[in-house]
């Protein structure tokens, strides 16, 4: 028999578990529910170098859990950035920023990359992001978030590099504020039993210290761990270890840039890249490596070489990149990165979070029969990592590092259906095909592929009709524009 949802219990910890706490206390009260939510946090190993990497979508997260956008970055130690510059993927080719902005403007329904192509053909010397507003905006890192940016009408789109600690802490007041029950403990055990459809759901959990906690619902929010949802169904993580093949993350802190750049820098190596991440009071630093191919001491030596900054023997942790085939079992529903590891790259340390919540929003169950509503939840979540991990190894694949091992291996896995169907569009045509379940969007994948020296066989034949002169008049046009919204930035 089917019953109503009056106890949810949280397991999790960081910023998955307090920002889900919010997020659900805030929408259910909202739907004037009668339900009480207790979030049990397990130990965390944030430490003060780590920091989130977020994209500009997390702004409308942030309105949703009714958070003051100004106090929040002020208090996170936030930096903006407009764009991810790649450096040495290519080495035989321009450095490319991955911005969040339209690229030019379309004319005749037809976008603008395609008179892009046709100019390039005719000689034109002038980068693909120099006609992007959020590219042109990290040639100035004297745009400050407070003065300019956050009162600004409106600004190029960008993302925040956040302190983990300072992050944490603020969410995680607010939650306490808006009335979640919270208490710290270890897990001794996940008491489970067969549920009415035949999957096994969570009858309680017991504590450290021998109390049980029961509940109607409960969310895994433990990350990687996956504390509740991994007795429920042992063979659920669909590794991906085939295909990302960096499993090391060094993660550390240097000193902060003067001016502070509003990029952030991801830099290839032989057998790996780094990521440097500027913050109010310092720079953010992340290691990525196969331990296949070489080993920490190796790393750190050649980084340390490349940045002229000597390190110590820092600490690692083990990544697997993968996703659940079910993210919602019987009474216990996984979010964030307990639905999916993904690749340290393209700031989307909170997306997957940011993706399960709303789409757990859509189809948040009102009884405990909702099988229907895990079906869903599933098969969303599934289009959206995949996608997004689609973005993430095309980085890998068009690298043009010769005979490193590593970057050999990266070009040489095997691409999944749908990424071979987009780079062959876009290598025959210069045409992005974009998915329901798209995060990305077309011009983010026309930087990457562009930037990466993917370059198209042809132009859209329609274009032809545009002479040279009036295609020039166009682009000069457009660079001012670009020019003179870039300079209006600090005004």
């Amino acid at each position: 028999m089917s019953e109503s949802i009056k106890r949810i219990t949280i397991v999790g910890k960081d910023a998955d578990a307090w920002i889900t706490a919010l997020f659900l206390k805030s929408g259910l009260n909202k739907e004037n529910q009668n339900v009480e939510i207790e979030l049990i946090e397990i130990p965390s190993s944030i430490s003060a170098d780590d920091f989130y990497s977020v994209l500009p979508s997390v702004k409308n997260l942030h309105k949703v859990l009714g958070a003051h956008e100004e106090n929040l970055v002020k208090s996170t130690k936030a930096q903006h950035f407009f764009a991810q510059k790649f450096v040495f993927w290519n080495p035989d080719k321009e450095d490319f920023k991955h911005a969040y902005e339209k690229i030019g403007i379309n004319f005749n329904s037809i976008d603008f990359y395609q008179y892009w192509l046709k100019a390039t053909e005719a000689g034109l010397n002038v980068s693909l992001h120099e006609f992007c507003l959020g590219a042109n905006a990290t040639k100035l890192p004297s745009i400050d978030l407070y003065k300019h940016l956050l009162p600004h009408k409106n600004p190029p789109n960008f993302g925040y590099n956040l302190s983990a600690q300072h992050y944490i802490a603020a969410i995680a007041r607010a939650t306490l504020i808006a009335g979640v029950k919270h208490r710290q403990a270890n897990i001794k055990a996940i008491n489970t039993e067969a549920g009415s459809d035949g999957n096994k759901k969570i009858s309680s959990i017991t504590l450290a210290d021998d109390s049980t906690v029961r509940a109607d619902l409960f969310i895994d929010a433990s990350g990687s761990q996956r504390v509740l949802i991994n007795p429920l169904d042992k063979a659920n993580f669909i590794p991906w270890s085939e295909t990302f093949l960096c499993d090391r993350v060094i993660t550390t802190s240097i000193k902060a840039f003067e001016p502070t750049p509003s990029f952030s820098l991801m830099t290839a190596f032989s057998n790996g890249w780094y990521g440097l991440y500027p913050l109010q009071n310092r720079t953010g630093m992340k290691i990525c490596y196969s331990s296949k191919y070489t080993n920490k001491t190796e790393v750190l030596a050649e980084v340390s070489g490349l940045l002229g900054v000597s390190f110590l023997d820092l600490p690692e942790d083990t990544i697997m990149c993968g996703m659940l085939q079910k993210p919602w079992v019987g009474n216990c529903i996984a979010v964030g990165n307990a639905v999916a590891t993904l690749d340290q790259n393209d700031a989307l340390d909170l997306q997957p979070l940011l993706l399960s919540l709303v789409e757990l929003r859509g189809v948040f169950p009102t009884s405990t029969s909702c099988q229907l509503e895990a079906d869903i939840y599933a098969r969303r979540l599934k289009a959206y990592v995949e996608n997004l991990s689609n973005f993430q190894l095309a980085h890998y694949l068009l690298n043009g590092r010769q005979g490193e091992q590593f970057w050999d291996a990266c070009r040489n896995v095997e691409i999944p259906q749908e990424l071979q169907e987009k780079i062959a569009l876009f290598k025959q045509l210069g045409h992005i095909s974009i998915r329901e379940y798209d995060t990305f969007l077309e011009e983010s994948w026309t930087l990457l592929f562009n930037g990466h020296g993917l370059h198209p066989e042809h132009h859209h034949p329609m274009i032809d009709k545009v002479s040279d002169e009036d295609l020039k008049l166009k682009f000069m046009h457009l660079l001012k524009k670009v020019a003179n919204d870039t300079a209006d930035l600090i005004k």
